[in-house]
Order: C-alpha cells, then structure tokens, then sequence
C-alpha cells in the first residue's frame, strides 16, 4: 500500500520542510514542456546526519488529477496529493 503524501499547488517556487536532525526535503512544481496536460514535480530529499546524501525523483501529475503517479524511494511506495486550497 502506498503512502500519500499532501503537498500545496504552488507552480515554479521550491518548497522545502525541514526536521529537527536537520535533514529536509524540497520540491517545485511546474508545467511539463513535453505533456502539455501534466505538472511535473521535482523532489530532494537531503539526510545531513553524517552522510550528506541526496536522492532525486521526477514525479507526474495529470492536471486533472490531484494525485501523482506512483513512485519508490528505496522499498516503499509513495504518491503526492495536491492539498485542498
């Protein structure tokens, strides 16, 4: 079963949540050039507790959906759901 995780449409700004050991993850969200009816999101996740490591994920979203394909990070599943305004 996958994870879902909500985040705020807010197009071509970097949004970022920190947590207390320092680590962090950001994300920007802007249209897809290449799929004209999809956002395309940007996710880093930052772990800063001794080894600096940093993963990438491209994630799609149709516009009219507020929930993102599916995507792994390590062994779990995970999908962004766009918050309600």
């Amino acid at each position: 079963m996958e994870k879902i995780i909500p985040i705020e449409l807010t197009l071509n700004r970097t949004i970022r949540k920190t947590y207390p050991d320092r680590s962090f993850w950001k994300y920007i969200i802007y249209e897809d050039p290449a799929q004209a009816n999809s956002y395309r999101a940007h996710l880093s996740f930052h772990s800063i507790n001794g080894n600096n490591q940093i993963n990438h994920y491209e994630v799609i979203f149709n516009k009219n959906s507020n929930l993102s394909e599916l995507f792994k990070i390590d062994e779990n599943y995970f999908r962004l759901k766009f918050k309600k305004a």
